[in-house]
């Protein structure tokens, strides 16, 4: 499913343009976005992925509470099971999704992303 022009409605809804119809994608069912040049993979939970003309940079803006952990993705804190500190071996850091997904995290992003993370962690816990 291929789409253009997104941004968010009065519900907060991401509004998708698909042609000459529009969808509306809750930002709770959004699992991660995946960048592909111009383009961005909303991958939804139980839903097909929609592809959408928007670069992943405009969804940072969009999508304030979802965090930037590589240059290609941006994952809804929601859905993160744990952040994997990379090891000596110069293997990667990774964020593990709830539904298992692994994904890179950039070296210069990990303490941000574990800050961001241990964050929201408080504010859940108050």
């Amino acid at each position: 499913m291929n789409g253009t022009a997104t941004r968010l409605n009065e519900s907060g809804s991401l509004v998708v343009g698909m042609g000459d119809r529009k969808k509306t994608v809750a930002p709770s069912e959004i699992i991660y976005l995946a960048g592909d040049s111009n383009y961005s993979r909303l991958i939804r939970s139980r839903k097909p992925a929609v592809m959408v003309s928007i670069t992943i940079t405009k969804y940072e803006t969009i999508l304030p509470d979802f965090i930037r952990v590589h240059k290609q993705y941006i994952v809804n804190p929601a859905f993160v099971k744990r952040l994997i500190p990379g090891d000596i071996h110069r293997n990667g850091a990774k964020i593990q999704l709830r539904n298992g997904k692994l994904l890179p995290v950039a070296r210069r992003r990990f303490l941000k992303i574990q800050d961001q993370l241990l964050e929201l962690v408080k504010r859940a816990g108050n």
